[in-house]
């Protein structure tokens, strides 16, 4: 007759002892693997994954889930790892505290000890040791794909230095592990002076150019003002783009994408009359509904000169162009498809339109920069 703690049963059940259908199986799976279950959106409304979720992502991770057979296969296998390997590959623990490694078993009564250690550090030195009963703790009880197993903990030292180092494990009935033990200093490194410097809501700058809204022009102004100051950086929230023709979306927080800027912190070549932009730049908080349709008309004119002037003959500022679009590649066309789409219109002068202003972004943040 088998151990019962070295050849377990591998199917698990479910709470009420019957054999677990699929879909219970991939919840334990998925459990098992750390995938959340649910989670809550930006406006509190609760998203729960699907079976068929799960099954997407546990595929993705080489678990496969087709049908039962192979969910069943997957699920001794999984098993199997866990008892073969009761413990992690990797442990971190923080610099000058005790370093404690946490071994997964089967029994809650009569762990396999002596477990004999040994400790390579990674600036050469050795020690060794053993687990004995007296020096572990007393297990914790979790579950593992409906399975009980028993968590106990053993001290390997009070303290180690930062670095990398390396615990070689050998147990009385287990093959010999190896894990890779990662002590965190305290701070990180910092062999340089500390610096200060500014942390900016870039979109409420005030100044007597800007629109309303600060831009890269105000940036550029900050950053040398902050210099002269001795400041060694200037902070931002995010720039990244939000949705262009959309002046009610104004969380930099929620971006359309991470990959490119918003538009709405170019300063254009034109300005409009100065009574607007005084009103403008004198109300109490950003106004977005005015503003942004405001900049975005004048920089369609600024780009229909563009295209006149530079872009149908060729010019210096053409060639930057054309260098930036082709550096930026499909990823730009696509974004700049996408925000055509939301205007209404998919022409390519509209797609030009929106890969013209990531240009502009790009360029002012870079001049703001230096």
């Amino acid at each position: 007759m088998p151990c019962r703690l070295c050849c377990p049963p591998l199917l698990p059940s479910s709470s009420n002892g019957n054999l677990m259908n699929f879909s219970e199986k991939v919840e334990s799976i998925a459990n098992a693997m750390g995938i959340i279950p649910r989670y809550y959106d930006l406006c509190g409304n609760q998203h729960v994954a699907t079976i068929e979720q799960k099954c997407a992502i546990l595929n993705a991770m080489g678990v496969a889930t087709d049908d039962e057979k192979a969910i069943d296969k997957s699920i001794k296998q999984l098993l199997q790892k866990k008892i073969e390997l009761p413990v992690s590959p990797v442990v971190t623990v923080d610099e000058d505290h005790p370093v404690m490694i946490p071994v997964d078993l089967l029994s809650p009564h009569s762990p396999p000890l002596p477990i004999e250690w040994t400790l390579k550090e990674e600036f050469g030195r050795e020690t060794y040791g053993k687990f004995e009963a007296s020096t572990h703790f007393k297990p914790e009880r979790f579950i593992f794909l409906n399975r009980e197993f028993y968590r106990y903990r053993f001290q390997v030292s009070e303290g180690l230095k930062p670095g990398y180092h390396s615990l070689h494990l050998k147990f009385a009935n287990k093959k010999d592990i190896k894990i890779q033990l990662i002590v965190s200093p305290q701070a990180a490194f910092h062999d340089v002076p500390r610096c200060w410097g500014l942390m900016v809501q870039l979109y409420g700058i005030r100044s007597l150019k800007n629109w309303g809204i600060g831009d890269f022009e105000d940036l550029k102004d900050l950053c040398f003002l902050a210099s002269r100051f001795g400041a060694g950086f200037v902070g931002l929230s995010p720039l990244y783009a939000l949705y262009t023709d959309n002046p009610k979306h104004i969380s930099p927080y929620s971006p359309s994408t991470r990959r490119f800027l918003n538009p709405w912190y170019i300063r254009p070549e034109r300005t409009e009359r100065e009574e607007i932009l005084s009103e403008l730049r004198n109300s109490k908080l950003v106004d977005y509904e005015r503003v942004v349709p405001l900049k975005i008309a004048a920089l369609r004119k600024q780009f229909e000169s563009f295209v006149e002037n530079h872009l149908l003959r060729g010019t210096k500022q053409s060639e930057e162009f054309r260098l930036y679009t082709d550096f930026r590649g499909e990823s730009l066309k696509k974004f700049a498809t996408f925000e055509a789409q939301l205007s209404g219109s998919i022409s390519e002068r509209e797609i030009l339109f929106h890969q013209y202003l990531q240009f502009l972004t790009e360029k002012q943040l870079q001049d703001a920069q230096t």
